[in-house]
């Protein structure tokens, strides 16, 4: 089943923030971007039909309106961003109509926690 994330989906200028501990999230997607860190442990996260295995120190970002779920491992924290793209304007004017295939990287150990 897939579901769609109302609260992610409305008002400018809108963004939350949270730490997750071992927490599951089951097929969703809403309108605002979603940026995703790793701070221990390892996750698999499914974006659009693919499946990635993600592990301390990676970042995940999903587009708007793309499919995704995050599965972490015992002993996983991470950390997740939701926002409008109201914050990055000239990015969402490029990625109207775009859906995302896979955008999953690491930060260069110099801006790393």
């Amino acid at each position: 089943m897939i579901f769609h994330q109302t609260f992610n989906s409305n008002a400018n200028y809108n963004f939350n923030i949270a730490i997750y501990s071992d927490t599951v999230w089951e097929n969703h997607f809403h309108k605002n971007l979603e940026l995703i860190y790793i701070l221990k442990g390892n996750l698999t996260c499914t974006l659009n039909s693919t499946t990635y295995k993600m592990t301390a120190g990676d970042f995940g970002l999903c587009l708007p309106y793309d499919i995704h779920s995050y599965v972490p491992q015992k002993g996983c924290e991470y950390w997740i961003l939701v926002f409008s793209g109201d914050f990055v304007h000239s990015f969402s004017k490029e990625i109207v109509g775009k859906i995302g295939n896979g955008c999953v990287f690491r930060a260069k150990k110099t801006i790393e926690r």
